[in-house]
């Protein structure tokens, strides 16, 4: 269920580590004793996975891959805004890390690489690349890309930032990518169409908090819930206007955890 577009190292893994996979999860079941085990996927069906395992595909949009929005899908749950999933005894792991529980228990492997999507997006090419934690961001992406310039790294597409040239791969790094800077109007126009409302996962009145920052009101902004943003950037692709709206958002969530 890779949630950001552009990232393949989880299909990848499903293709080229599937045993790998199972095994990781009957070492979890050894010490959980799970009511159900799913493996959520976006498209086709894979393979080698059998009992307990239930392969659910699920809608594809974005960001169905976020947690909470995942529980919700595969289990008709919803959790309360700031929960812990496993507090409610549900527990979410991502492909790679099952195969790290692999590794460390049966290999004895440290659990210190990842496996990230390179992409020169220019081109449209995509990789996947094992790589250790630590290691240059810039010259991560330059052996498969020389010359990529400028770089980018984040959770995924929507989620990147320019990275600089100390910037290392640690643990929230899914994604680096050569591109372009989005060209943001940063207009204090607002038509007022609604659709940053309608993409939001959250449901939060985008315009409003935005609205509320831009005129410094960050209190206002406040009471609309901007903690609730899951940092999906859904809302300033769809802007009419050209605006940068989840920065906004962003910054009123951040005044919100300070306060």
């Amino acid at each position: 269920m890779e949630c950001d577009p552009g990232l393949i190292h989880d299909k990848w893994l499903l293709r080229n580590r599937a045993g790998d996979i199972m095994r990781g999860i009957e070492l979890l079941c050894r010490c959980v004793r799970f009511e159900t085990v799913t493996l959520a996927v976006k498209h086709a069906e894979p393979a080698g996975f059998t009992h307990p395992v239930e392969v659910r595909i699920v809608p594809d949009y974005y960001p169905a891959g976020a947690e909470r929005l995942l529980i919700h899908e595969i289990l008709s749950l919803t959790l309360p805004e700031g929960s812990i999933p496993a507090e409610a005894g549900i527990l979410v792991l991502n492909a790679q890390t099952v195969v790290a529980i692999y590794e460390a228990v049966i290999l004895g492997r440290a659990a210190d690489t990842r496996y990230l999507t390179l992409t020169d997006m220019r081109s449209g090419k995509f990789s996947v690349a094992r790589v250790k934690l630590g290691a240059s961001v810039q010259e991560t992406l330059r052996t498969v890309y020389p010359g990529a310039s400028p770089v980018f790294a984040g959770g995924g597409t929507m989620q990147a930032k320019l990275a600089l040239e100390d910037a290392v791969v640690d643990e929230t790094v899914n994604f680096i990518a050569s591109g372009v800077l989005p060209k943001y109007k940063d207009s204090p126009q607002c038509s007022r169409c609604g659709l940053c409302a309608a993409v939001c996962p959250a449901n939060l009145p985008v315009a409003d908090i935005a609205r509320h920052m831009r005129d410094g009101h960050p209190d206002r902004a406040a009471a609309l819930r901007p903690d609730a943003c899951m940092a999906c950037g859904s809302c300033s692709r769809v802007c009419l206007a050209g605006r940068n709206l989840a920065a906004s958002v962003a910054e009123a969530k951040e005044r919100v955890k300070s306060a």
